[in-house]
């Protein structure tokens, strides 16, 4: 737990997130359809509940996407830290930038999550999150703190799913909206399970809108893996996706480059490599 708080302080000087999502490797690659799936760094952003489902974790995680139509990069490095009691911790600090045909955006993430298991099969956990997203007119920057919730529910050890809810502090922007969703997953995560995920996004107005996300993961051995997903995102200009992904792994460490791409349009994909460090 102490290397963890003294990474907190090298991880501030790093820098200034350009959208208000952050996904990591395999999420991204299984299309978001990972609510009930997550367990390590990648809980943070989707469940913070799942840092619990292993404990003895200590985890690095760096990343980099990019998003074609509007430009969009982002830079991500998390820290999970489990080997204290079972509680789960993990702080994260983002960076994006990027500009669209209109408008010029940069900014930071930093999100604190912790989790706990209140009994064998119930975990729960939260995550707070700043986010500053600096904007061409600055009235219409984004200065705001909000915070994540979620559960998940282990029937065997091939089933468990999940309910949670994102940016429950309403800050009256659409790039920050209020967010709820369920997950459940099927099958063994050292082998092959399939997930889904439905989420419902709130914005201004009253207006609600659905996404909707299946994924799937097969491990060849304990070295490769392959995960590919479909999501329905009325969220986005284009609602289709496809996502596929790759990644190699030792016991010390991993790396994962995964692909997504707008099935309506051609230009519209995003790319996404991150590489791991398992430190247990």
């Amino acid at each position: 737990m102490k290397r963890l708080f003294c990474l907190i302080f090298f991880l501030l000087a790093c820098g200034n997130l350009y959208s208000q999502e952050v996904e990591e490797s395999r999420s991204f690659s299984m299309s978001g359809a990972f609510s009930a799936v997550a367990n390590a760094n990648d809980a943070l952003f989707v469940n913070a509940a799942g840092m619990s489902l292993y404990p003895n974790r200590y985890n690095i995680d760096l990343s980099y996407q990019f998003k074609n139509r509007d430009g969009f990069n982002a830079s991500t490095i998390s820290i999970l830290d489990s080997t204290t009691f079972p509680l789960g911790a993990a702080f994260a600090f983002s960076y994006f930038w990027g500009d669209d045909i209109q408008t010029e955006k940069q900014g930071y993430r930093l999100d604190l999550g912790f989790s706990y298991p209140f009994m064998r099969r119930l975990l729960w956990g939260f995550d707070v999150k700043y986010v500053r997203l600096d904007i061409d007119k600055k009235e219409d920057a984004i200065n705001a703190a909000t915070a994540d919730t979620g559960f998940i529910y282990i029937f065997t050890k091939w089933a468990r799913v999940s309910v949670y809810g994102q940016n429950l502090i309403y800050i009256g922007r659409d790039e920050l909206p209020v967010k709820s969703g369920a997950g459940a997953m099927l099958g063994n995560e050292s082998s092959f399970y399939v997930a889904e995920d439905t989420v419902f996004t709130f914005l201004r107005g009253g207006e609600k809108k659905i996404t909707q996300s299946i994924g799937t993961s097969l491990f060849l051995g304990e070295m490769f893996s392959l995960s590919a997903g479909y999501k329905y995102d009325e969220t986005e200009v284009n609602n289709h996706y496809i996502s596929a992904g790759i990644g190699v792994f030792s016991k010390a460490a991993g790396a994962e480059v995964c692909y997504r791409q707008s099935v309506e349009k051609g230009n519209d994909f995003r790319l996404l490599g991150s590489i791991k460090f398992f430190m247990e």
